[in-house]
């Protein structure tokens, strides 16, 4: 009888272990799974997450194609695909962090960190700019986002960044533009001598650190000489 159990018991945990191993090997596509579990950030932040398909791998891994985020204005942000990693014990927990891996990503209108940076070098405003790639690293503690490794690129714009912001909007991140000859070309040499870093192949970088709210945070950036502090909306006016 003892051995007729085992034997059964034993055929349970193998199916069992095979069917896990399904689960992390072969993807879901099942957009219902996707949705659900983006709608506590819909729900916080009041936007819209839509996207064409979803693949997940279990208890892990979530990708996503044509993702889109608008609110009640239009449309926000566009990326071709999103790869994100999670530890989904933490998370239930609110304690856990993700990854994510962001590929040809547009931002629809004007993006106030990026205009302030306009305003600062005297250059152009940038609405409407896309990136190759951005990526890095969130993790959730007590009701406050750690932020940290975040990059983002372009041929003529690489951004690095970290730091957190809590539940109550209030931001506190260090942030490091790089820019290309193309766009430097652009930047009056008073200004270039005065707060640019000069980097090899002919690429200038500027820091900061943004305090305060996200949507005014005061920026403090500075250079050999000058030290310049300003306040303007991370994403624009409101």
């Amino acid at each position: 009888m003892r051995k007729g159990i085992s034997f059964f018991l034993n055929i349970i945990l193998t199916a069992l272990l095979l069917a896990v191993l399904v689960l992390c090997v072969v993807p879901v596509k099942s957009k219902a799974i996707a949705r659900m579990a983006f709608l506590p950030f819909e729900k916080k932040f009041q936007n819209k997450i839509a996207f064409s398909s979803s693949s997940i791998w279990f208890p892990g891994n979530v990708y996503l194609e044509d993702v889109s985020i608008t609110d009640k204005s239009g449309r926000l942000y566009y990326s071709k695909t999103a790869d994100i990693k999670y530890n989904l014990i933490g998370l239930l927990f609110r304690k856990g962090g993700l990854s994510f891996d962001l590929k040809d990503i547009r931002f629809y209108g004007n993006i106030g960190i990026l205009d302030s940076m306009a305003d600062i070098l005297i250059i152009s405003k940038m609405p409407g700019i896309e990136f190759e790639e951005i990526s890095g690293f969130l993790q959730v503690r007590n009701g406050t986002v750690y932020m940290r490794d975040i990059y983002a690129h372009n041929d003529s714009m690489r951004i690095k960044g970290g730091g957190w912001i809590d539940k109550n909007g209030l931001l506190d991140c260090d942030i490091s533009f790089s820019f290309s000859r193309a766009m430097t070309d652009k930047v009056p040499d008073v200004v270039k001598e005065t707060l640019l870093k000069r980097e090899s192949k002919g690429w200038m970088s500027i820091s900061f650190k943004a305090r305060g709210n996200y949507k005014k945070p005061s920026l403090h950036l500075s250079g050999d000489r000058l030290k310049v502090n300003i306040t303007e909306g991370l994403f624009g006016d409101e």
